[in-house]
């Protein structure tokens, strides 16, 4: 009979979904957890692995201790083994709470920062679990590289539990970097990573490795689904069964591309539109999903975007909030990410002046093609940036942005790390275009307005 596996990670027991609607005690981490002991004892569960962040640091004993001994308390009477590991955020706190209420059935591994093991007997089946837990706050090493040899058994199945980034997103990360190519080398059948809050999945093959994300959303930032992994290790290894939908609420971002919307009116009936659309090719529902709420981007380009800026302002979009399935749907916000785009640029370029030099230089960004003003402007640009760069106050400003705030969110990836680190020259020449195109529309499009308010 194989093993029944619950993964997961980063509750944070003490925290809040924000920006609900109504949620109430559902909106709860603490709530969150107790409903996933309901699941584990409903569902036959014989094994819960936890990769770190089970309670937040906050919050401490307040509302983690009377929920996780309530917890707890009902696993070890169902006989259900938890093992897990302690991260960043609970890297004292959780040590302390589970002293307090220790019991056979649940197992801390790592203590200290140190790599530790438990071997345990489950249906007739011997498997063994590894992990290591934050020593403290921040840890800038990678713990891969301190995994004792010798540690790993070969003689059952193995896995193993660790917390903090993907060296290779964030190589600088003061939360664990961790390198995928150490833990890959190990005869490990399973990893179970946290610390990023959205879903991933690194490797299917063996060892399977991903990061379940956390289970209850917590903010507009954590988008689209979150639940936890079911896995069973059987005779033949690890198969995952499936992913579980959690989270009492779901948030979601649309992006609505405006460029060819010209009157802002028809922008209602847009959202309208992809409000409709929303359940029907984002979202299957379930039982426990309470509430969505929608942050509305509006991408693409537009000629004037302060007039689209005051337009919005006026809106009340909350009209267009509706019930889906007994279920609240709500546009929390409504962002203006459109970019300048003056029209007509082939008849700008032949006028003479600034304007027309602004729109042949635009063309000819677009079109790839070279010119004395576009070389001058590059390598003004390039000076720039590598003297912002060579700063101290730009050195600071990079060395925190990979920092536990968009690291616990999920925004420690590859692009983050690549800013200023390297990008190849494609990437870098690409942004700078882009930036060039932008800087030109704004600065044309200004041109065009004053020029009409003086001939008016």
């Amino acid at each position: 009979m194989p093993i029944r596996i619950l993964a997961t990670a980063d509750l944070h027991i003490g925290r809040t979904s924000t920006q609900s609607i109504d949620l109430g005690e559902w909106g709860s981490t603490r709530y969150a957890w107790l409903r996933m002991v309901d699941y584990a004892i409903r569902e036959g569960i014989d094994l819960i692995l936890i990769a770190g962040d089970l309670v937040e640091h906050d919050n401490r004993y307040y509302e983690a201790s009377a929920a996780l001994k309530k917890g707890f308390d009902r696993l070890s009477e169902a006989g259900i083994t938890v093992v897990m590991t302690a991260g960043n955020h609970d890297h004292d706190v959780l040590p302390q709470l589970i002293g307090r209420t220790e019991r056979d059935h649940m197992i801390l591994l790592g203590r200290e920062g140190h790599w530790s093991d438990c071997v345990l007997e489950i249906n007739g089946m011997k498997v063994q679990c590894i992990g290591w837990s934050f020593p403290d706050r921040f840890h800038e090493k990678d713990p891969a590289q301190s995994l004792p040899q010798g540690l790993v058994r070969s003689d059952m199945p193995t896995l193993g539990l660790v917390h903090g980034d993907l060296k290779q997103y964030a190589p600088t990360s003061p939360y664990a970097p961790i390198s995928q190519e150490t833990l890959e080398a190990q005869p490990v059948d399973l990893w179970v990573m946290g610390h990023i809050h959205k879903p991933l999945r690194i490797r299917e093959a063996a060892p399977c490795m991903f990061y379940p994300g956390t289970p209850q959303a917590l903010n507009p930032k954590e988008t689209g689904l979150h639940g936890f992994e079911l896995l069973e290790l059987g005779s033949h290894g690890i198969t995952p069964t499936k992913t579980v939908p959690f989270s009492s609420i779901r948030y979601e971002d649309i992006d609505i591309d405006i460029t060819e919307t010209e009157h802002f009116s028809h922008i209602r009936e847009q959202i309208t539109n992809a409000m409709d659309a929303l359940f029907d090719e984002r979202i299957d529902a379930y039982e426990d999903l309470k509430e969505v709420v929608v942050d509305v981007h509006l991408t693409g380009y537009q000629p004037d975007l302060e007039a689209l800026n005051r337009y919005l302002a006026k809106q009340n979009f909350s009209e267009v909030s509706r019930e889906v399935e007994g279920r609240p749907v709500m546009i929390r916000r409504v962002y203006n990410l459109c970019k300048f785009r003056v029209n007509q640029l082939d008849l700008l370029a032949n006028e003479p002046g600034p304007a027309g030099l602004l729109a042949q230089t635009i063309l000819d960004l677009e079109a790839g093609r070279s010119s004395p003003l576009l070389s001058e402007l590059r390598e003004s640009i390039v000076a720039t940036m590598q003297d912002a760069r060579e700063s101290n106050t730009y050195k600071t400003l990079f060395e925190g942005f990979v920092d536990e705030g968009f690291a616990d969110e999920g925004f420690a990836d590859e692009g983050f790390a690549d800013e200023g680190q390297g990008a190849s020259t494609l990437e870098k020449e690409s942004q700078i275009k882009e930036w060039l195109i932008e800087e030109c529309h704004r600065t044309l499009s200004e041109m065009m307005k004053t020029k009409h308010q003086d001939r008016s």
